[in-house]
């Protein structure tokens, strides 16, 4: 078994699932975190812009609007003074009321929404220019208007209504630089803002993915290096050697695997050690017979050595009566030449004859036995 049943490493002892999911996990929080800060940076920025527009875009643009209706005013006024028809003048009038009513309406409006010191006070120098100018109007420039008094309308509009004017357009000019300094402020706020959320997406962004690459690599040394020793043991089993054991000191899977290989190994160690000492045995008692027969062949070729020089005795002894049954014969031979040649020595010569005769014919029945037994050797 591995050494992975010693002292506990709760990292390692973890699921390799587990340790894949905590490094996706980690990049899937820095994913959220990420998200959701932008998410409310993205709300503050359009908040902010939102702000500009409400707060700063409309305001100026009302005071565009009252602006033009208070040179509307002047203008109206103006063509009034240069009228001579009474019909004419009324129309003029009743021009300046309507201008007078929008304008009431849209400083209404505008005047409405809550503003610093500063716009409060610039508003009230605005309302009292613009109370002035239409006293001056009202009570100076349409009365001499209508009487065709030229010269005085020019002096009421020279030293009253015209300072008045100035000062109602100095007064919407400020609220104008007012608004438009808020906005500019709005902007650096929102771009500021900006500038915050992204700085703090890529930090989200930059510790997310380093925790998720810290975990991940972390995670994957944890599943390779015990793999890798499984490996290499398992190389080592396919070269023969049985005594090998995979050093994995986790508890998870790999662990597990680790200690089912070196089980296996183990189990083959007993089983290809039993079967050796079986197969030693068998060889053993193998030896041993083959031994006694080494012996008994042994024997056996000691006697057939004997056997094999008696009968080469046997053999030399019967070479030895043919030759003599030779000799024999050519004194046969020449005793009967000598028969013929002279007749007289017949009988001594056929006495000699028998005599040999007879000691042929002895010496054939003593080696007959001989010859018998080199026969049955031969065969």
């Amino acid at each position: 078994m591995s050494q992975g049943q010693g002292r506990r490493r709760p990292w390692g002892d973890l699921p390799v699932r587990v340790k894949v999911l905590c490094a996706v996990s980690v990049a899937a929080v820095a994913a959220v975190v990420a998200g959701l800060v932008g998410i409310v940076k993205l709300g503050a920025v359009d908040e902010t812009g939102g702000g500009i527009y409400e707060n700063n875009l409309l305001p100026i643009s009302a005071l565009a609007q009252i602006d033009g209706d208070v040179n509307e005013v002047r203008a109206t006024i103006l063509r009034h003074v240069i009228s001579t028809d009474p019909a004419s003048m009324r129309e003029r009038e009743q021009e300046i009321a309507d201008f007078r009513n929008g304008l009431t309406e849209l400083w209404r409006q505008y005047s409405s929404a809550p503003g610093t010191d500063e716009e409060k006070a610039v508003r009230e120098q605005f309302e009292t220019a613009l109370a002035t100018m239409y006293e001056v109007t009202d009570e100076q420039i349409l009365p001499a208007s209508r009487a065709l008094r030229t010269a005085e309308v020019a002096a009421a509009e020279r030293e009253q209504f015209d300072p008045a004017f100035d000062a109602v357009s100095e007064a919407l000019s400020g609220l104008s630089k007012l608004e438009m300094a808020q906005a500019s402020a709005g902007a650096a706020q929102a771009e500021a803002t900006y500038r915050s959320a992204r700085t703090l997406l890529i930090v989200v962004l930059v510790l997310g993915l380093g925790g998720a690459l810290t975990v991940g690599l972390y995670a994957a040394r944890s599943i390779s290096i015990p793999l890798g020793h499984v490996v290499a043991a398992l190389r080592r089993v396919e070269h023969g050697d049985l005594t090998t054991v995979a050093d994995v000191r986790t508890r998870d899977e790999l662990g597990q695997l680790g200690d089912a290989l070196n089980a296996t190994t183990l189990r083959l160690r007993e089983i290809i050690g039993g079967r050796l000492a079986q197969t030693a045995s068998g060889l053993a008692a193998a030896a041993e017979e083959l031994s006694a027969v080494s012996m008994q062949l042994q024997s056996g070729a000691g006697d057939v050595t004997s056997k094999a020089t008696t009968a080469t005795h046997a053999t030399e002894e019967v070479n030895t009566g043919v030759q003599s049954i030779a000799a024999g014969a050519e004194q046969m031979s020449a005793s009967i030449t000598e028969i013929a040649s002279n007749a007289g020595q017949a009988a001594q010569v056929a006495q000699q004859g028998m005599a040999v005769a007879e000691r042929t014919t002895a010496q054939v029945a003593q080696l007959a036995p001989r010859a018998r037994r080199s026969g049955r050797l031969s065969a």
